[in-house]
């Protein structure tokens, strides 16, 4: 018999390893389900009121264990979440999640099943686990070990050491100039996250020009999130220095610290850029996909 029970403060830790890195944005606000079995964790659904959007429900995890999948467990967990939603009055339902191949398939399917729009994939995240093929990747070596003479008038800094003056006019500038899939500083989930290894880029000390950030994924990993360069000074090499700044500074100090990076699918400069500085590098690649349903 499956019980679906809501997590808690109380049984956080019964369903730890389930949840993974998300178990730090916890909140008695969200409606974070579990499924037991046997008095054994075997599931969980996480979901949350959407930063921008109160009448919205964001669903952030649906996870089961793909040992026991398809014995009806998914099903039970979802529809009572549904069943919540409802209750709590919300009109949309936005489905935001990261799959692998097999898992879209499989997502897309269990979801039509009640209504769902089909799966967009929006981001796909590059995931690093193979230090010895990113150490031989010739553009790595060349980061770690060489000392690189910038563009007049250029200066490459980790943000700590950035004017606050020129970040305050950037952040007023977010989802104006800077959509989301470019800003300095996320407005998405990964704005819990803090900065560990973001580099910025300046020109003659009066306008940051373009950024690459990383973010501590609770020590787990290094999230490379957003990287753009104004494209009026593409063509002076930023977005090498910029990346060979944050690998080495990566190799100097978070050395045994997984990285992965997501792009999304609106940022062709950074699609384009990571399939020519990493090609050859072992990868695993997972897609950050978005479904929407309207409640009646």
């Amino acid at each position: 018999m499956i019980e679906i029970v809501d997590i808690s403060e109380k049984n956080l830790s019964k369903f730890e390893n389930l949840i993974g890195v998300f178990k730090n944005q916890f909140s008695p606000k969200n409606i974070w389900l579990g499924a037991i079995a046997n008095n054994f964790p075997c599931g969980v659904v996480l979901s949350e009121e959407d930063l921008d959007d109160i009448d919205t429900c964001d669903i952030s995890m649906f996870f089961v264990p793909e040992p026991i999948r398809n014995e009806g467990i998914e099903k039970s967990l979802f529809e009572e979440l549904l069943r919540r939603i409802k209750q709590k009055g919300y009109k949309k339902i936005i489905f935001n999640s990261v799959v692998d191949d097999k898992e879209f398939l499989e997502l897309e399917k269990f979801l039509k099943n009640y209504g769902f729009s089909p799966l967009e994939i929006v981001a796909d995240t590059y995931i690093f686990n193979d230090l010895d093929s990113l150490l031989n990747n010739k553009n790595i070596q060349r980061a770690i070990n060489r000392e690189f003479v910038l563009p007049k008038g250029i200066e490459i800094l980790p943000l700590n050491e950035v004017s606050q003056i020129l970040l305050d006019k950037i952040k007023k500038e977010i989802n104006v100039k800077y959509p989301d899939y470019y800003a300095i500083f996320p407005t998405d989930i990964a704005k819990n996250l803090k900065h560990i290894n973001t580099f910025v880029a300046i020109a003659n000390k009066k306008e940051i020009i373009g950024w690459l950030t990383g973010l501590d994924v609770y020590g787990a990993n290094i999230f490379y999130k957003t990287f753009f360069v104004n494209d009026k000074f593409r063509n002076l090499g930023i977005g090498f220095y910029l990346m060979n700044f944050c690998i080495k500074n990566q190799a100097l100090k978070y050395k045994n610290t997984p990285a992965m990076c997501g792009i999304s699918n609106k940022n062709s400069f950074a699609k384009k850029f990571n399939e020519t500085f990493f090609c050859g590098v072992k990868k695993t690649i997972r897609h950050e996909v978005i479904s929407k349903k309207n409640i009646f």
